[in-house]
């Protein structure tokens, strides 16, 4: 019996530093499919060059799986369109996949129109955030009614997106519901490598300093103005805390003026994008999301693999990984002192912390990649199925 040929689709493979969560996913769900029953495959609509991009495409095809690419990276949304959807459709065509699976707003939209151009079987797209098409928002109103529409199945990473897909009239009126399967990640393959004294020692950090951190893209999402204001009240009681900001993106410079400005740069350090991101988070006493929306936050989910007690902004996605209480501390988006408070309870309730990352950690390990890497698999299998036998029956 021949292997299902499944493609995963995505805008780049520049990992931390202009692409993110969505990515990283597709990435580790290409390396877990049972290649006995999968042939796989990585297209990039665009290639940014760089190291984070090189390693990307190092470990995949390591593991066997090819990687291709659109075209290179232009920053200019309908040109960079144009020039991943000339450049990756030609590959398509010549790769014939049975399953076609995209992942982020702009490789969802390719993907729709090479569903329609290619010998493409199936379209499946993964919808990884509540809200799609921020730098872009007069986008959506159109991809509402086009993916019921395009897409064969659609797949939720949270509760809370597989509601907002369902809630479409355009969906409501063909029948159509996504599936909730989570983000993942995979445990053996997540460990801090420095100890939490070299880290500090690394970064320029006293040992004792309380040491708060994130890791994301520095982007609108991410709510880390609400961050920056935050640590301004919690100096006021713990005057030696420090804040580092692991990540790339596009507010990068603006960030970096506001802290100067506000002479936050002092005790807030933007590193930029870091390849031991997961050693940083291992060393700090309370790992911080400020983020304003999410889908089913990765970062959140490796800092509680790692042990790092975590606080969060109260949005749908986060609070699926973070209970109030009981793994972490939840503040409301936004709100600057909540989250101040949040965070220096966390961090003077030391005992309680732990406690509260034990159990974060035993919640998480129930979304491993190998889980859902099945869980795809026995969908693209059914999917496969059912679109045979509708043609028998035609």
């Amino acid at each position: 019996m021949s292997r299902i040929r499944v493609v995963q689709l995505v805008c780049g493979l520049a990992i931390g530093e202009h692409n993110g969560g969505a990515e990283t996913f597709a990435v580790r769900l290409a390396g877990a499919l049972d290649p006995m029953r999968f042939e796989v495959s990585v297209c990039s609509l665009w290639s940014y060059g760089g190291t984070a991009e090189r390693c990307a495409e190092r470990e995949l095809r390591e593991r066997g799986i090819p990687v291709y690419f659109g075209g290179p990276h232009r920053e200019k949304l309908r040109t960079d369109l144009i020039v991943g959807f000339v450049g990756i459709s030609p590959i398509i065509r010549a790769l014939r996949p049975d399953i076609l699976n995209t992942h982020a707003e702009y490789a969802d939209l390719v993907g729709a129109l090479l569903r329609r151009t290619t010998r493409t079987r199936l379209l499946v797209r993964t919808a990884h955030n509540v809200v799609e098409w921020p730098f872009a928002p007069h986008w959506e109103r159109y991809t509402r009614r086009l993916y019921p529409l395009a897409c064969d199945y659609e797949v939720a990473v949270s509760r809370a997106i597989v509601a907002i897909l369902d809630a479409r009239p355009m969906a409501r009126a063909l029948g159509k519901r996504a599936r909730f399967i989570p983000n993942a990640i995979h445990p053996h393959m997540i460990a801090a490598r420095r100890t939490r004294r070299d880290m500090r020692a690394a970064l320029g950090i006293p040992a004792s300093a309380p040491l708060f951190g994130t890791v994301g893209r520095l982007s609108d999402q991410k709510g880390l103005p609400h961050l920056f204001a935050a640590m301004e009240l919690v100096r006021e009681q713990l005057p030696d805390a420090r804040l580092v900001v692991a990540g790339h993106g596009e507010r990068a410079e603006a960030y970096r003026a506001l802290l100067a400005g506000r002479g936050q740069d002092a005790y807030i350090t933007l590193l930029g994008p870091r390849p031991d991101a997961i050693d940083i988070v291992a060393s700090l006493d309370v790992f911080v999301s400020s983020s304003l929306w999410e889908g089913l936050p990765t970062v959140i989910m490796e800092a509680m693999l790692v042990g790092t007690p975590v606080v969060a902004t109260d949005i749908a996605g986060s609070r699926d990984l973070v209970i109030d209480g009981r793994t972490g501390r939840l503040a409301p988006p936004g709100d600057s002192a909540a989250l101040a408070r949040a965070l220096v309870e966390h961090y003077r309730e030391r005992e309680r912390a732990r406690c509260m990352a034990a159990a974060a950690r035993q919640h998480v390990e129930s979304f491993t990649i190998p889980r859902v890497a099945a869980e795809y698999g026995a969908l693209y299998e059914a999917l496969l199925r059912r679109t045979d036998r509708d043609r028998a029956e035609d």
